[in-house]
């Protein structure tokens, strides 16, 4: 149990773009899948819009250019 002089700090608020339409999204879930190479984190996110996502944690730290929505990341550039 915590004590009145006891301070508890909130997480961190992380902030993710949609990759479907780059709006704010936040984190609801926090898991791992088996793959190949050893277990791969994922993140599945919602944005402000009801767009869902899951995608690998790697997918987040990776710089984008701003603005680059999901479907140009999976195409690639023309």
């Amino acid at each position: 149990m915590y004590s009145v002089d006891e301070q508890i700090e909130a997480p961190a608020v992380i902030p993710l773009d949609c990759p479907s339409c780059g709006l704010p999204a936040q984190i609801v879930d926090r898991f791992t899948l088996s793959g190949s190479p050893g277990p791969v984190e994922h993140l599945k996110i919602v944005c402000t819009a009801g767009h869902w996502a899951t995608l690998p944690i790697d997918w987040f730290r990776e710089p984008r250019i701003v603005g680059q929505r999901l479907d140009s990341a999976v195409r690639g550039p023309r």
